[in-house]
């Protein structure tokens, strides 16, 4: 019977609309902190860091933002990344410290997101704000 309760629980489980202005308020504040580029960033990191349980954390994201947690943080990574390019500053570094700067743990990675939210490489995008 305790597995049904906690289904029933799960399926009901809503939060109310000023609670999730504090969730993403607290999450904008976390943003502005660039705490997504720690190479340790989780969900876990961020219901620590910004104080508010894991479940709900995940609710938001899945629920309310529509998007995975790790989807949005390497996005923020990579649009992080395009500004450190854009800045000249991305130049200067090979592609694997330019995305271990941005937080990403692997080179792979990197240029994967990479892709996925500019549809080029890191090295192509690179050549084009260059000339």
């Amino acid at each position: 019977e305790k597995p049904a309760l906690v289904e029933k629980e799960t399926e009901g489980f809503t939060l109310q609309d000023d609670y999730i202005d504090k969730i993403r308020l607290s999450i904008e504040y976390w943003k502005m902190d660039n705490r997504f580029l720690d190479i340790e960033a989780s969900t876990h990191s961020l219901a620590k860091d910004i104080d508010l349980p894991l479940h709900h954390i995940t609710y938001f994201f899945n629920q309310i933002n529509n998007e995975k947690y790790i989807d949005w943080r390497n996005r923020l990574r990579i649009e992080y990344a395009i500004g450190l390019i854009n800045n000249q500053n991305g130049y200067k570094k090979t592609i694997e410290s330019l995305g271990k700067e941005c937080g990403f743990k692997s080179y792979s990675a990197f240029i994967q997101s990479f892709k996925l939210v500019t549809g080029k490489l890191p090295k192509d995008y690179i050549k084009e704000i260059k000339n």
